[in-house]
């Protein structure tokens, strides 16, 4: 974390799934709706076009804000999150 957190916005959903492929491991199962990137301390998002229910993006962008901010998913048995490349 640098401090200086920004964001990143896409119009397509396949282009957020892209993208946080790209500089973080492919998931397991899923895609991505959006990501946090450390290495580039981005938060990447759907833009209101992409993602236009205004709660679940909302909910979206609180979730990969707490990510830049240290907080990490819980581990259960057989799972594993998306690591940085």
């Amino acid at each position: 974390m640098t401090g200086r957190t920004t964001e990143q916005l896409f119009d397509r959903r396949e282009d957020v799934h892209r993208f946080c492929s790209e500089h973080l491991s492919v998931p397991s199962q899923g895609v991505y709706y959006a990501c946090y990137i450390p290495a580039l301390d981005l938060v990447v998002l759907p833009s209101a076009r992409a993602w236009p229910d205004k709660a679940g993006r909302k909910a979206l962008r609180v979730h990969e804000w707490a990510h830049a901010r240290g907080w990490r998913h819980p581990l259960r048995l057989g799972t594993r999150t998306a690591a940085v490349k």
